[in-house]
């Protein structure tokens, strides 16, 4: 790439160039590692993390004189992962990102995942957190120990500042934070000056996100006022529940992802079908799918009395249409061939290839484990299948079959416990065990910040609130 650079050449398009030509992928398999890979071993394992890759890639694009950052998200605004990209600065001043996890280029996550804080590593150390570490003697979150970055949010979102009366205010202490919830608790992502020993403002905070004022005592939080959220437009509005009660209906307890909806939509129109060729050129059609199936098991009739030695869905050809993140493609969770008796049938698993090196296997589809998936992700493929060879041809009566899911959505037989912001902390609104696919609650106070909790199964939970008849998700 380096030889082949024009002289006139944008220095976007070449850190382009060398962002796509870059050894090293995306791979958050590298997370379980307990240390840092030095770049030699990275280059030599072709996969990093995205800290790995940005950290990678600052040096390649350094290396060749261009400008690049390493910037990055505490937290996403609305999920539990933290994130790291690159962005070089144009011949005006400007930052272009670019994103290996999300195979993204200018614009990068700000327009695929809500964003609360973004910050720029730095050499330079940042002389405001430098008098945070020393006015606090140390006693601060760990996200503010390294003063070396600085604050870029309005770099890549609409920010809002927010004036917050605080309430119960520790002796001598000069600063209060504020934090975005994770699956454990709430993450700091900012800082602020006590004055008055009353108020605090917090600049620069991203939209449609809620914020949890916290102090940070002795390695403690502490909260420090009522949570609030700040609107897509950038109105405040504090989340305190009202004496008003009403009814709620919940379906899940974690959000739905717009790439989640393509598990479901690429099964519209695909068929199950028996043979007895092992190409199917003698292929008989015992059910279609003809509607966006829902998260949970559904169950077809086969319209065929006749028996068959192989088995198996094979997808529209107009999944290609949906819009796919890159490495993500078709796909379906389990399947089942009952027989006359009432018994899954057993058999070797056959499919598609998928993508060389493609762990989501046809083997997933029969291991009655709703969280592993076959998946054929190649881009232009027609005539994607999943499905089984028989020892013995099998007459099939049923046929049950489960979209690739989170699980996130409410389980038949799990308990769940509905939790309510109330003062300083989450209290219960009662636990109940689920008998269908939604769970309802008749006293829960208006303007309240929620939490559903699964206490059978599962990690993954988000707050939100109810508006408008619905579950909104922050």
């Amino acid at each position: 790439i380096y030889d082949n650079v024009k002289p006139d050449e944008d220095i976007i398009d070449v850190a382009r160039r060398l962002d796509v030509g870059s050894e090293l992928r995306y791979s958050d398999g590298f997370g379980n590692y307990i240390v840092t890979a030095a770049p030699s071993l990275l280059l030599k394992a072709r996969y990093g993390t995205c800290t790995n890759t940005a950290n990678f890639k600052s040096m390649i694009m350094r290396a060749h004189g261009i400008p690049a950052t390493i910037d990055y998200l505490p937290q996403y605004g609305a999920d539990h992962n933290h994130h790291y990209w690159n962005s070089v600065m144009d011949k005006y001043g400007n930052f272009v990102s670019f994103d290996e996890a999300l195979r993204d280029s200018n614009a990068v996550v700000a327009y695929k995942y809500k964003i609360s804080k973004a910050y720029r590593r730095t050499f330079a150390r940042n002389k405001n957190i430098e008098l945070l570490i020393k006015d606090t003697k140390g006693d601060l979150p760990e996200n503010f120990r390294d003063p070396r970055f600085i604050d870029v949010t309005g770099q890549y979102v609409a920010v809002t500042n927010v004036k917050v009366r605080l309430k119960n205010v520790p002796a001598k202490r000069p600063y209060v934070y504020v934090g975005i919830f994770n699956d454990n608790g709430w993450t700091i992502i900012d800082y602020a000056k006590i004055f008055n020993s009353e108020f605090a403002q917090f600049n620069n905070l991203g939209r449609d996100v809620v914020y949890l004022p916290l102090y940070f005592v002795n390695g403690q939080q502490i909260v420090a006022a009522s949570p609030f959220k700040i609107t897509k437009k950038g109105f405040i509005q504090y989340l305190e529940p009202e004496k008003e009660i009403t009814t709620i209906k919940l379906t899940r307890k974690y959000h739905m992802y717009p790439t989640k909806l393509n598990w479901m939509y690429c099964l519209k129109d695909a068929r199950f079908e028996g043979a007895n060729r092992p190409d199917f050129s003698d292929a008989v059609t015992l059910a279609r799918i003809d509607h966006i199936p829902g998260e949970h098991f559904q169950q077809l009739n086969s319209n065929s009395d006749k028996s068959f030695k192989f088995l198996r869905l094979i997808f529209s050809p107009q999944e290609l249409d949906l819009p796919y993140d890159d490495g993500d493609g078709t796909s379906i969770a389990e399947i089942e061939f009952i027989s006359q008796s009432g018994q899954i049938i057993k058999g070797k698993a056959i499919g598609s290839p998928g993508r060389k090196y493609n762990p989501f296997v046809a083997e997933n589809c029969f291991d009655s484990n709703p969280l592993t998936f076959f998946q054929d992700s190649r881009p232009a493929a027609i005539n994607k299948y999943v499905g089984l060879k028989l020892d013995v041809p099998a007459r099939i009566m049923k046929i049950r079959f489960l979209a690739r899911n989170d699980m996130n959505s409410v389980q038949p037989g799990d308990e769940y416990e509905l939790l309510c912001w109330e003062g300083n902390s989450f209290k219960s609104l009662g636990k109940k065990v689920a008998n269908d696919t939604l769970i309802e609650y008749d006293n829960v106070p208006k303007n309240s910040l929620l939490w559903l909790r699964d206490l059978s199964a599962g990690k993954e939970e988000r707050i939100f609130t109810w508006e408008d008849g619905k579950q909104v998700w922050w």
